[in-house]
């Protein structure tokens, strides 16, 4: 079985206060894209254990291995162990919720194997909640699309997709990653997060929009933390408004950046005088993830 793992960006992302397990209060607009990491699975049975084997391997944290673990657990399903192939196309640290779309894509790939293979039936529902223990950016990456995102992003409210050929992205990555936790820590520091009555309020703005969000509110309000750790991005969103992007801002905790283009050959010519400046291997071109292209298990 085979399915794609979309990398995703935060278009809008709100920045609350923090709740008592630590995490952020967050309102955000996810929008999964159609760059994808490729996540295979087959069963192993002669194997006393489950496999997750990553190409380039990957240092650190992997979540695909959690993912696993927390669907066995969750659903108590006993089959035969699995060996969970990820080619890796997404950015690693990029801010893009690489390691998260991987795991989403691990969840979804083991229901559908344990329904062959054992008629188990595990839901959508039942996998967001699945999701919700793994990451908060797992959950919206079960189904992807477009999604909004509240609590610490992991309670998703589904939004509608955008018209095809409505928006396009252009994406810098950095050859650095750069820590989600300082990041947000830094945000702290800086005083950045909003009340709840601000955030809120954010909240009402993007739903009166069904998630079709006018330029002002696409912000990243976690930004400011990632240029004061980061000050070197700085020209990298300035080259991408120089370039004709609608909007610049850093991917989620960053480094990665994104400009948004109205249209696909808009992105497509800034993306061609960008790579002259930061490199081909540094500059790609994406697109919203429409529901009606989601790869599913095949």
């Amino acid at each position: 079985m085979r399915t794609g793992a979309p990398a995703k960006i935060n278009v809008c992302l709100l920045l609350g206060p923090t709740r008592a397990d630590g995490r952020h209060e967050l309102v955000t607009v996810f929008q999964a894209l159609d760059l994808q990491d490729d996540v295979s699975l087959e069963a192993i049975p002669a194997a006393d254990r489950d496999e997750v084997v990553c190409v380039p391997p990957v240092d650190g944290e992997n979540l695909a291995v959690t993912a696993v673990r927390a669907f066995r657990a969750a659903t108590r399903w006993d089959g035969d162990p699995v060996r969970i192939t990820i080619t890796k196309r997404i950015p690693v640290a990029g801010g893009m919720a690489g390691g998260s779309s991987d795991a989403a894509a691990v969840l979804r790939l083991l229901a559908e194997h344990a329904e062959s293979a054992d008629g188990l039936t595990v839901s959508q529902t039942e996998l967001r909640v699945i999701a919700a223990g793994i990451g908060a950016d797992v959950p919206a990456l079960v189904e992807p699309g477009r999604w909004l995102g509240t609590a610490a992003g992991e309670v998703v409210e589904r939004l509608p997709d955008l018209a095809p050929g409505r928006s396009a992205y252009v994406i810098i990555t950095s050859d650095v990653g750069l820590s989600t936790p300082d990041v947000f820590r830094e945000a702290d520091r800086l005083g950045l997060p909003r009340d709840a009555t601000a955030l809120n309020a954010g909240a009402q703005a993007i739903r009166a929009r069904a998630g079709d969000l006018p330029r002002a509110l696409c912000v990243n309000e976690l930004e400011p933390a990632a240029l004061s750790l980061r000050p070197d991005l700085v020209p990298t969103l300035a080259a991408l408004r120089g370039a004709g992007a609608e909007v610049a801002l850093v991917s989620g905790s960053g480094p990665t950046c994104v400009g948004l283009y109205d249209e696909p050959r808009l992105a497509s010519r800034a993306a061609t005088m960008l790579a002259s400046r930061f490199g081909e291997d540094r500059v790609q071109v994406a697109g919203p993830l429409l529901r009606s292209r989601t790869q599913g298990p095949a």
